[in-house]
């Protein structure tokens, strides 16, 4: 073997080499890829919160009405809380009280908040009959469109 031939082998060893290294280099780097994707979904999948998983279980259970009535219900509940609040601050109702006087104003607390319930009602109902007629009125202006040919 001539000098020229000892360096053309080395030349291409050492170029089959940092071949390798670049290969090897780039394999680990796919696997780090790899690693961390596994870990980010997998802190994703952790970290679903549980409203979400609550939310999904509760509608399939009640169905879209269903669940639409049970919100409903406990808006109309928290607001009357906050109302019975709101009424026993203006009244002035509080441990102090004598009991006969502390009862009479519970009593019109009472009145207030069935009144305001019955409203709550009275209003949920009649914007779910407004948006009943709403989406009549779109379909039977869609079918009346179709039936036309107009687009």
């Amino acid at each position: 073997m001539t000098i020229e031939e000892q360096k053309f082998i080395q030349k291409i060893l050492a170029e089959l080499a940092q071949k390798a290294a670049e290969n090897s280099a780039k394999a680990a780097k796919d696997g780090d890829f790899e690693r961390e994707l596994k870990v980010a979904t997998k802190a994703i999948e952790t970290t679903k919160e549980p409203d979400v998983e609550g939310f999904k279980k509760r509608l399939t259970e009640l169905g879209a009405a269903g669940f639409l009535s049970q919100m409903n219900e406990q808006k109309i509940q928290e607001k009357l809380r906050a109302k019975k609040e709101e009424l026993m601050e203006a009244l002035g109702l509080n441990a102090d009280m004598k009991q006969s006087l502390r009862s009479e104003l519970e009593a019109v607390l009472d009145e207030l908040l069935a009144k305001y319930e019955k409203e709550l009602r009275a209003s949920l109902q009649s914007n779910s009959l407004l948006e009943k007629q709403q989406s009549l009125q779109n379909k039977n202006s869609s079918m009346l469109g179709a039936a036309l040919g107009i687009v």
